[in-house]
């Protein structure tokens, strides 16, 4: 597999995925993907440590690009769901996520979720 042990950000917004790939991005390998298609072909051929994945994509939602991942062959990264909906906690859940951040996030929270799935 190429890429393993990368963090792949899915998120929509051009502004939003640069900005996570960047500040996630510090000394590690990073994929980005602006779609949840997208996302799953990348993830054909990689097999990233850490998984940041917008909860409204334009294709399709979180729940099924988390779906779709779980029924690829294993391991799996841990999901960390980003989203600016009010009910974060429960969307995570939803979709078996290990964690969420709701945006706009705090600059700590963020290194500290990737510290902490990603070392």
């Amino acid at each position: 597999m190429e890429s393993e042990g990368c963090i792949l950000v899915v998120e929509d917004s051009r502004e939003v995925r640069e900005f996570l790939v960047m500040l996630a991005g510090e000394g590690r390998a990073m994929l980005a993907a602006r779609s949840g298609a997208e996302a799953l072909a990348r993830l054909q051929h990689h097999r990233p440590r850490l998984i940041l994945l917008n909860y409204g994509l334009g294709d399709m939602t979180a729940a099924d690009v988390a779906a779709a991942y779980h029924r690829l062959p294993p391991p799996h990264a841990p999901i960390v769901l980003t989203t600016g909906g009010p009910d974060a906690a429960q969307l995570a859940a939803e979709i078996g996520a290990a964690d969420w951040l709701v945006k706009p996030f705090d600059l700590d929270d963020l290194a500290a979720l990737v510290a902490r799935y990603a070392p």
